[in-house]
């Protein structure tokens, strides 16, 4: 390259678009664009968490799903800031070296949620079609070299893409029509002959994201096969619910997908707002849309989700109250940080009749106890073994919120427990 054409390199610099004609409003525009990268960054880490701390969802699917959820998080990493600095702070310049690192990372993420939308195909493909060797075949080894194998494919694809954009020199209007960099937005910006960066860009498509369509097309193909053998209605209803939600995932990547290639390729000026909302739709929506797809039609993720977040407000609630706790004669919370928590002569106690009127008795007692909005420990008598219930009843005016009762530990009662309050609560301690 000549010493003209690096002076024009590195002095260059792309001007990113937003919706045209709407300057005016680009700080409400950019509301929505906030709730997203929130929602999305959100949603997707705790389906991360989740599936990370539970035991039980160390599964095919959600192993995949975690694999999307992290496609799903680099996505919006990658793009949504750069399209809220141009509604937020009208910072439309990018210059040539960053424009190239996001479009290496927009790619190659983009490839990879083709990669795994396959791989969640197949998995429904063996659940469905041959799930006597479901768990021999899908084994976290196997799992893991897929995985792998597939990210090396979408690098090695993505790899030559910034060393092919880096050799032309870009004299023209370096304007893009997405607030984003892309491949075949940039290309267009060259003097240069740009065939061999057209040729690879429609190679690399149909290698990648053509291969895994197809691919996935003819595996519900076979699923679709084996469902309408199904004699029952009922079950064959229920097997294809399963694939509702990874149906649902392939459709939100794959037709804004197509839909962009086709007016790149065959688009011209009047299609740039078309251009500009399939961009958005195409990159935007399915970080978005995947949790909260995903969290709704599995029954057993949303279940973990609504126990995690039962769970944390109980212990925020207890180290709240724990807190403000001061007053000695009502101190019947167990105090947090305390190794050996004081029991307070209001606690019940097997065999034990109690300051404040309540007749217990081990075993096979009932003890009714006015109660303030405490969480009671209860402590059985040394000699009692037997499993009692006990119920512990808040009066009208200050009614038991905490639903959670913690027997002593060297107790070794498993009893029943139940909360009457502003709601009733019942299970065991």
């Amino acid at each position: 390259m000549s010493a003209e054409n690096d002076t024009n390199f590195n002095s260059a610099v792309f001007l990113l678009s937003g919706i045209p004609g709407q300057e005016d409003v680009y700080l409400w525009i950019s509301i929505p664009f906030c709730l997203m990268y929130v929602i999305s960054i959100v949603g997707n880490s705790i389906i991360l968490f989740i599936i990370k701390i539970d035991a039980s969802l160390h599964e095919p699917m959600y192993i995949f799903l975690s694999m999307l959820a992290v496609t799903d998080l680099g996505l919006s990493i990658v793009t949504i800031p750069t399209i809220l600095g141009i509604y937020l702070f009208n910072s439309r310049e990018i210059s040539l070296h960053a424009c190239f690192t996001q479009l290496f990372f927009i790619h190659l993420l983009a490839k990879f949620e083709s990669s795994v939308l396959l791989l969640m195909a197949f998995d429904r493909f063996i659940a469905i079609c041959n799930p006597l060797r479901y768990a021999t075949i899908l084994t976290p080894q196997i799992i893991a070299k897929m995985g792998l194998a597939f990210m090396l494919r979408g690098v090695v694809v993505i790899f030559p893409l910034p060393f092919l954009l880096k050799r032309f020199r870009y004299c023209r209007d370096n304007v893009l029509s997405h607030s984003y960099c892309v491949h075949q937005e940039v290309m267009k910006m060259a003097c240069s002959d740009i065939t061999v960066n057209s040729m690879y860009g429609l190679c690399t498509t149909l290698l990648t994201v053509g291969l895994d369509s197809l691919l996935i097309f003819l595996s519900y193909v076979m699923i679709l096969k084996t469902v309408l053998n199904i004699v029952s209605k009922v079950e064959c209803l229920r097997t294809l619910n399963t694939c509702i939600s990874h149906l649902c995932s392939v459709l939100l990547f794959y037709m804004p997908e197509i839909g962009l290639a086709v007016t790149h390729r065959f688009g011209n000026s009047s299609s740039h707002l078309l251009q500009m909302v399939l961009g958005y739709f195409y990159l935007l929506v399915p970080p978005l849309i995947n949790p909260i797809v995903y969290s709704v039609k599995s029954k057993h993720l949303r279940e973990r989700i609504i126990r995690a977040f039962v769970k944390w407000r109980v212990s925020s609630s207890l180290v709240s109250r724990a807190g403000h706790t001061g007053n000695k004669k009502h101190s019947h919370l167990f105090h947090a940080g305390s190794s050996s928590p004081e029991v307070p002569p209001s606690v019940i106690s097997p065999g034990q009749k109690p300051e404040s009127g309540c007749s217990t008795s081990c075993p096979e007692s009932q003890s009714h106890c006015e109660a303030p909005q405490t969480l009671y420990i209860l402590r059985p008598h040394p000699g009692c073994t037997t499993q009692g219930k006990w119920r512990v009843q808040g009066s009208p005016q200050q009614p038991v919120l905490l639903r959670q009762l913690l027997l002593w530990p060297e107790s070794g009662l498993a009893g029943r427990w139940s909360i009457r309050g502003s709601g009733g609560a019942g299970g065991r301690a």
